[in-house]
């Protein structure tokens, strides 16, 4: 069985409180990303691209956690979409912003 058939099973109530606290944690995360993406990271501080990484395997990590403490299924089942694609999307974006973001700037006047 996998998540999706698990999780869409459910009557209405149940349902309702097992994808309400996802979307708001995925909504606040959504809120603060936004924030220090367009604050703090555009301005160049190196602090922001450090917080995003670590909020961004914050949320993958509880996607995971969650989907195995939830649902029973195993690694070929479920966990895969859920953790190894955003993750490799994670890498792609720390491999791409990595060069532009830490190369040594020339001074300016």
């Amino acid at each position: 069985m996998d998540v999706n058939s698990a999780v869409f099973h459910l009557p209405p109530h149940p349902l309702f409180h097992v994808l309400t606290p996802e979307l708001g944690f995925y909504g606040a995360c959504a809120i603060l990303g936004i924030s220090i993406a367009f604050g703090p990271y555009l301005r160049g501080e190196r602090w922001a691209w450090l917080a995003l990484l670590l909020a961004d395997l914050a949320v993958i990590l509880a996607r995971a956690w969650g989907t195995l403490t939830i649902y029973v299924h195993s690694i070929s089942n479920g966990i895969i979409p859920e953790l190894w694609l955003p993750a490799a999307v994670l890498a792609l974006t720390v491999l791409l912003s990595w060069l532009d973001f830490f190369s040594p700037r020339p001074a300016t006047r």
